[in-house]
């Protein structure tokens, strides 16, 4: 289990120049979720799990990211043209 990461802050991180976000919760922890119509999306996130101070299992997978951090940063020095690339060559 993941050491709690640092509450979210209304301002960037310090260290990494980056928002921090959480996962919205109900009162019993429980995540709130939505269900949005695909037109109202106007752009992507690249999230990063803030991982706390443990080391991420070998057997760790990408897929399990979600629901396995609460906190993440959001990474505004990512190329968000980079899928493009990826996804013509």
């Amino acid at each position: 289990m993941p050491v709690p990461p640092p509450p979210c802050t209304d301002h960037p991180d310090n260290d990494t120049g980056m928002w921090m976000v959480e996962l919205e919760c109900d009162c019993d922890g429980h995540p709130t979720v939505q269900v949005i119509t695909i037109d109202t999306i106007t752009h992507t996130a690249h999230l990063l799990p803030i991982y706390g101070s443990l080391r991420v299992p070998d057997d760790f997978s990408y897929h399990e990211t979600l629901d396995q951090y609460r906190s993440f940063f959001v990474n505004h020095f990512v190329n968000h043209h980079a899928h493009e690339f990826i996804m013509t060559h």
